[in-house]
């Protein structure tokens, strides 16, 4: 259930044939339904997973056969993102212009899992996520105000409601329950140090004791015994110098890293973690296929 959503924009996007992008994007949120599915393997019928898993691979693989030219991560990255924003873009649009409707609230509900699955490059930036938070508030918002017959106010909460807000933004994690239209109060004050402080709140530190000066050597009570010369040591015979060994000759068939372009090793890369899912569910076969092609992209 917790990849259903995104396999179901992955199918809205497969009707669009007019845009590359559009394939693009239903490949990530394919990949990312994939990751989620994975992080639940233990909570069901792992026969049943592993199917699902599976078929989704071989589906990825076909996917990713006929788009146009080589797609690698940075591109992957930056197209999802900007369809997101574009989705983002239409439907707050129409929510400021008071034409919010129920097809609007399901825009920003399509927009914030378009932004959930740029999780799968790494961590958000701030803009991103709070946009991503901000969907999904205002899609339940909206249709909370349709169902309570009252009108939709267009934009985010008032400044009267802007601690409320960010506490109720702060709790939305990706993939999490809907947000609630409102949260009561807001967090405590903090509490300050328990000892002393200082006019910056910093807390004061014991005062230091005066440093002693070192008690002053009295010398020695007697005069020192006679020198004595050390006795005579026998010459040690000088080391034989041997020769330096000679590292190993590398393999014949050893390439130099600099000898790939990043696009390749963007490809190795993504057919390894390929090769890695199908290990998880013990698809042996799947994986050597990967492995090899990890080794064909950087040949």
């Amino acid at each position: 259930r917790a990849s259903s959503s995104y396999l179901a924009r992955a199918e809205e996007l497969d009707r669009d044939a007019s845009r590359e992008e559009s394939k693009i994007v239903a490949y990530y949120c394919r990949q990312y339904a994939m990751d989620k599915g994975l992080q639940l393997r233990d909570k069901g019928d792992p026969a049943v997973i592993n199917k699902f898993l599976g078929d989704l691979i071989n589906r990825l693989e076909g996917d990713k056969a006929k788009f146009l030219a080589p797609v690698s991560q940075e591109l992957g990255k930056s197209t999802v993102t900007q369809f997101a924003l574009e989705v983002f873009d239409k439907a707050d649009q129409e929510d400021r212009a008071g034409l919010a409707n129920k097809n609007t609230s399901r825009t920003f509900y399509a927009a914030s899992l378009f932004f959930d699955v740029l999780h799968q490059f790494g961590s958000l930036d701030v803009e991103i996520d709070t946009k991503r938070k901000y969907s999904k508030w205002k899609s339940a918002e909206i249709i909370k105000a349709i169902r309570e017959g009252r009108p939709i106010v267009p934009g985010g909460p008032s400044e009267q409601e802007d601690a409320a807000f960010a506490a109720e933004l702060a709790n939305l994690t990706p993939g999490g329950p809907e947000p609630s239209p409102a949260v009561a109060g807001g967090p405590g004050p903090l509490a300050g140090p328990s000892g002393g402080a200082d006019a910056y709140g910093l807390p004061q530190l014991p005062s230091t004791p005066a440093i002693q000066p070192p008690p002053v050597y009295p010398g020695p009570s007697a005069a020192p015994p006679a020198y004595q010369p050390p006795p005579a040591v026998s010459p040690v015979a000088p080391a034989v110098p041997v020769a330096p060994v000679a590292p190993p000759p590398p393999p014949p068939n050893m390439m130099r890293s600099g000898s790939v372009t990043q696009p390749k090793m963007n490809d190795a890369i993504e057919y390894a973690k390929y090769a890695i899912r199908a290990i998880e569910f013990k698809d042996v076969n799947t994986a050597v296929q990967q492995l090899q092609q990890a080794l064909q992209s950087l040949s």
